[in-house]
């Protein structure tokens, strides 16, 4: 006697990407929120005083600044120390860029 097999239906992909997208959103923003509880350690505390990690987009970590004299020297001799703790402290592969804006909660 030969056994039945029985085929689930396949999901849509758009039902698919509808769960998933939510999900990986979540993994970023953990992420982001692990790097604010050390980010005196990684921005050092001066810097630190000053800003704060915002968000991911795509490869590069958005950092509000609080002041535009700060904004401007992180630009000019702050991004490459800055983004080699980062990538010390949590790989190489999260962040490869860093972009600067200005805080408009503060």
């Amino acid at each position: 006697m030969a056994k039945k097999r029985f085929i689930a239906e396949a999901a849509p992909v758009s039902d698919i990407l509808h769960t998933l997208v939510p999900r990986l959103a979540l993994l970023r923003h953990d992420w982001v929120d692990e790097l604010a509880k050390s980010w005196p350690e990684v921005a050092g505390k001066a810097v630190a005083a000053h800003t704060q990690p915002a968000k991911l987009e795509g490869h590069s970590l958005v950092v509000l600044v609080d002041q535009h004299v700060w904004m401007q020297e992180l630009q000019r001799s702050g991004r490459k120390p800055l983004l080699a703790n980062i990538q010390k402290k949590f790989g190489a592969t999260k962040v490869n860029d860093i972009l600067f804006r200005l805080d408009p909660g503060r």
